[in-house]
C-alpha cells in the first residue's frame, strides 16, 4: 500500500532539485509528474523545458524533480516488467523505467527529503567515499 495509492504496482522515490547544476547534470535523472504523482516521463535532460527563459533562470519558473532510483514493486509487476522487450527510449536514455511506461505500467512517485548520490563516474565514487568517511567521523 503506497500512501493512498492502493492500486499502485510500481513506486519510486523522488525529491525536488535544488540547484541549476544538478538540473543540468545528465547523471541526474529527472521526472515530470501527472496530477496524481504518476511519472509521465523520465530523462537525463532537464524536463520540463522552459521556452523563452534562460536556463540559469529555470529554477525560478518551475519545480523540477530528481529520480532517486529506488523502487517498490508488487511481485506481479516485477514478474511482468522483467519479461518486457526494451523500448527504443530505454536504449536512447539508458533508463529502464521508460520501457515500463511505454508498456502501460504506471509508476507512482513519492517525494522524499533524503539526499542520494548515484555512482556512475569515478568522480561520483570520490564524492560518495568522502560522504561515507564524513559520516563515520560524526558517529565516532
Amino acid at each position: 500500500y503506497i500512501s493512498g495509492q492502493s492500486d499502485a504496482t510500481i513506486a519510486t522515490l523522488i525529491r525536488k532539485i535544488k540547484t541549476t547544476s544538478e538540473l543540468l547534470d545528465s547523471n541526474t535523472v529527472k521526472v515530470v509528474l501527472g496530477k496524481t504523482n504518476e511519472a509521465m516521463y523520465f530523462s537525463r535532460q532537464p524536463i520540463p523545458f522552459i521556452r523563452d527563459v534562460p536556463t540559469e533562470d529555470w529554477m525560478n519558473h518551475a519545480t523540477f524533480y530528481k529520480h532517486i532510483g529506488m523502487y517498490g514493486y508488487t511481485s506481479q509487476a516485477l514478474h511482468s516488467i522483467e519479461k518486457l522487450a526494451s523500448h527504443p527510449y530505454e536504449s536512447l536514455e539508458k533508463l529502464e523505467q521508460l520501457t515500463w511506461l511505454a508498456n502501460g505500467y504506471p509508476i507512482h512517485c513519492v517525494e522524499c527529503e533524503g539526499e542520494s548520490h548515484g555512482i556512475d563516474t569515478e568522480e561520483d565514487l570520490k564524492i560518495v567515499s568522502s560522504m561515507i568517511a564524513e559520516n563515520e567521523d560524526k558517529t565516532q
